[in-house]
């Protein structure tokens, strides 16, 4: 299921260009790359609640699931400010 909606999210980017073409394209996958690191970010996450949870105690464990989350955060920080330059961009341009 999860090709299909890749492949349709795909085919709305590329059908979409409007007479802005190539700014609109760049803004669509900025936002598709957005909502795929944030649905990976929440992922990551889970999992290191799952091993946080789990450690019993490990300090080995523990520290795992810390950088897990602190990772997790630094790269939806760095993808939502990959966003904003391409917000930026766009209202530059346009």
């Amino acid at each position: 299921m999860g090709n299909i909606a890749w492949a349709a999210e795909l085919d709305y980017l590329i059908n979409n260009l409007d007479d802005r073409g190539v700014i609109r394209f760049f803004n669509n996958v900025a936002y598709a790359l957005l909502k795929i690191v944030g649905v990976i970010a929440v992922l990551v996450v889970l999992y290191a609640g799952f091993l946080y949870m789990t450690s019993g105690g490990d300090e080995k464990a523990l520290e795992e699931a810390k950088h897990f989350i602190s990772y997790a955060i630094m790269g939806l920080v760095l993808a939502a400010l990959a966003f904003s330059v391409t917000a930026l961009m766009n209202s530059l341009l346009t």
